[in-house]
């Protein structure tokens, strides 16, 4: 990964209760897209806690100056950007 101030996206690939969903952290947009293409709206608040605990976790990582290359940029904040879930092709249950 290159420095956080010249990094437009961050692909961050996710497992949650034995199921994979991938998160891009859209720094250009201030945005946490995720996608899912096997949605559950019973896991849905569980894995939306899930995005919210990486955003914390890049929080934390991103305190350090040293991901910086410009000593003037803001501090980005992934835990104040919004959860966007655009629609995307869903597999099909098995029966």
């Amino acid at each position: 990964m290159g420095y956080a101030d010249e990094v437009l996206k961050i692909y961050c690939p996710m497992w949650y209760d034995n199921h994979r969903f991938l998160v891009i952290v859209d720094l250009s947009r201030k945005q946490l897209v995720y996608l899912d293409s096997l949605r559950s709206p019973t896991a849905r608040s569980k894995r939306r806690r899930q995005i919210r605990k990486l955003a914390i976790f890049l929080d934390d990582l991103l305190d350090d100056r040293a991901w910086y290359a410009n000593a003037n940029t803001d501090k980005i904040e992934c835990s104040e950007f919004d959860i966007k879930e655009p629609e995307v092709a869903q597999q099909l249950l098995e029966r």
